[in-house]
């Protein structure tokens, strides 16, 4: 069974964004995990309203990608609004992610 970890950052609307990112990982079989080192697949909503946002949402995928290195996670997900201003740049700078998910094609 997949166990998927949803991080949600920044704004409430991205929270709301993410209830429906996990209520369909559910709807698929998945189990919802709050743990990272639990999770085989970890999908995180970014943000990037602001440089400190932006900064945050790097670093978090930087620190999930940690835990796709030792085994723990095997897909990373990004998605929110740092994909859908940068994701070309994403995909070049991070390879650890897996897919890179605009918001228009949740």
């Amino acid at each position: 069974m997949e166990k998927v970890l949803v991080i949600s950052l920044g704004c409430p609307k991205n929270e709301a964004i993410s209830r429906t990112i996990r209520a369909k990982f559910l709807s698929q079989g998945a189990e919802l995990v709050s743990e990272p080192q639990e999770a085989s697949t970890i999908v995180v909503n970014t943000c990037s309203f602001v440089d400190e946002a932006k900064d945050e949402s790097i670093e978090v995928l930087l620190e999930a990608a940690k835990l796709k290195e030792n085994g723990c996670c095997k897909k990373l997900i990004a998605t929110g609004c740092l994909t859908a201003r940068y994701k070309s740049d994403l995909e070049g700078l991070l390879p650890e992610v897996d897919l890179v998910v605009e918001n228009t094609d949740k």
